[in-house]
């Protein structure tokens, strides 16, 4: 099976926009060649490390160059020097392709100012299930994932876009990154898939994004929750009349839950593995390439073509019609002014305190503007369900409600 690459798109139309100048196909076909020229050949092991900070098409043109070439390509997930040069020295790879300012060999865009056209473009028949692989880095530890071929890629791609309402030959506007794995599957190889084009600007800044909303029509924006609360302030109106909305993770209000959003349960190295899109309904529905069983108080994940399951602290509920609920998270923490806490750690303490029976610690959305978030932590002497309802304290001092010491 040859790989789906531009097989919707001809060669003059738009695979790229945004950053100053737009991009057809068949310009990445040519830059890819020019870049493939510029590599080594590949060996048994040869890796290539792409670094990119600013612009996605010439990061698709990169991946592609290396991926025709035949080596594995290691995607950073972020341009942090201290990360990338840990990576780099963990690899040794044979080359770093990039757009950043370090002064290495081999930045794409220098690359490409005034190369001569290629004797031979790049055929996207030659980039079969065979032609390399792509590999992503652990955000948190920088470690390696799973060796993947760019066929799986592409089959996870496409099984997204056939359980989600993708729209055809639209326009993409992705905020999260290439080493992010819904950035790579929904932010480059989605439109290259479906006909439609990519956001250059790799970070774009909210002012932006914000016109790009509003002026944009039939766009899906790719996103995470945090940035699509700030845009919920600054244009509601654009996200409103934007087509799509597919977001890596839970929006935190149902405010933020409209018919035109898409949430992904991101719990897997490869991608998502469930998704919802109804704002009536809290269910999510199970990826096609993913299998899920619950063992006790941990849940079993097996990706179609993923050579290792994983294991999460999620506990879900099935429903008849093969949906479920997510009864507890598996990452249960929260970030509050810039501080990452973990919820069960404090939990852990609190119940450590003499007189304390029960704890339950939640971060809610503060309506005041200034803070987005904040951390409440109730302490019972009682079992919970003895308890009865009572509004949540509104100022930051001790107070007593329930017979529960809230600590706001």
């Amino acid at each position: 099976m040859k790989a789906q690459l531009l097989s919707k798109h001809q060669p003059n139309d738009a695979v790229a926009f945004g950053g100053g100048e737009q991009k057809q196909a068949g310009d990445l076909l040519r830059d890819a060649a020019i870049i493939a020229a510029q590599l080594p050949n590949a060996t048994a092991d040869s890796r290539v490390l792409l670094v990119f900070q600013r612009d996605r098409y010439h990061f698709a043109a990169a991946m592609l160059a290396a991926l025709y070439r035949g080596h594995r390509v290691h995607i950073t997930p972020s341009h942090r020097r201290d990360q990338v040069m840990a990576i780099s020295t963990a690899l040794s790879p044979v080359a770093v392709l990039h757009d950043t300012t370090v002064g290495v060999p081999m930045r794409v865009d220098l690359l490409l100012a005034g190369a001569h056209e290629p004797q031979h473009p790049l055929s996207m028949k030659d980039l079969c299930d065979e032609a390399g692989a792509v590999v992503l880095h652990d955000p948190k530890t920088s470690q390696a994932g799973p060796s993947l071929s760019l066929a799986h890629w592409i089959a996870h791609t496409q099984q997204l876009l056939s359980v989600t309402p993708w729209p055809e030959r639209c326009h993409v506007l992705c905020t999260l990154a290439p080493g992010h794995s819904l950035g790579l599957l929904l932010g480059v190889l989605a439109p290259l898939c479906s006909g439609g084009a990519m956001l250059r600007d790799l970070h774009p800044d909210p002012e932006e994004l914000a016109a790009l909303l509003a002026s944009t029509h039939h766009a899906a924006l790719v996103t995470g929750p945090r940035t699509l609360k700030r845009l919920a302030r600054q244009t509601s109106k654009g996200l409103a009349q934007t087509q799509h909305i597919f977001v890596a993770g839970q929006v935190s209000t149902d405010a933020e839950r409209q018919p035109n959003v898409v949430e992904f349960l991101m719990r897997h190295p490869s991608g998502p593995i469930a998704h919802r899109s109804s704002p009536t309904s809290r269910a999510f529905a199970p990826c096609p390439n993913v299998r899920m069983e619950q063992q006790g108080d941990a849940m079993t994940l097996q990706v179609i073509g993923h050579p290792h399951p994983v294991r999460t602290n999620d506990r879900i509920a099935w429903h008849d019609d093969g949906s479920f609920d997510l009864i507890s998270d598996a990452e249960h923490a929260l970030e509050v002014k810039g501080t990452r806490v973990d919820l069960a750690a404090l939990e852990r303490a609190l119940t450590m305190v003499a007189g304390v029976a029960e704890v339950a610690a939640v971060g809610i959305d503060a309506s005041d503007a200034k803070a987005a978030r904040v951390l409440i932590a109730c302490a019972a002497p009682i079992s919970l369900a003895n308890l009865k309802p009572a509004p949540l304290p509104n100022s930051r001092r001790t107070q007593t409600c329930c017979s529960m010491n809230c600590c706001v």
